[in-house]
């Protein structure tokens, strides 16, 4: 059996993110909410909004480019050049709509669809919850 290596001396050095009296506590209460069980700084808080709102911005991006490879193909099955005029000027739309934070509702042609945010996911590489699991 081969014992196991033993890390660099700068991985050592380094503090651990999460104190492990608190991983403990949150490897031991699986039932609580994260939050709940993780007191945050304001400074921890803000970062984590600030990475939220990224990844949000990241997926939003990546669904829109899957629902525009969706319709790309409905353009090509249905081989029309108005079509085409429709969806670009749609897309357009959508991408205004998004650049300037318009809280307005968008069409149902322009919505990105459940598929375009799983697509989406899954090529950022990110694992989405599983609902009605028996682990969960």
């Amino acid at each position: 059996m081969v014992a196991p290596s033993q890390p660099p001396p700068e991985v050592l050095s380094v503090k651990p993110v999460v104190p492990p009296h608190v991983l403990e506590s949150l490897l031991s209460y699986k039932s609580k909410a994260l939050i709940s069980r993780v007191p945050l700084s304001k400074e921890a808080l803000r970062r984590i909004s600030f990475e939220a709102e990224a990844l949000s911005a990241k997926l939003a991006s990546e669904a829109l480019a899957s629902s525009r490879k969706r319709r790309e193909a409905t353009i090509a099955d249905h081989d029309s050049e108005m079509v085409s005029e429709v969806d670009a000027a749609e897309e357009d739309d959508l991408m205004r709509a998004l650049a300037g934070g318009e809280k307005e509702a968008l069409s149902g042609e322009q919505r990105v669809t459940l598929e375009d945010v799983i697509v989406a996911a899954k090529a950022l590489g990110l694992a989405l919850p599983l609902r009605g699991c028996a682990g969960s």
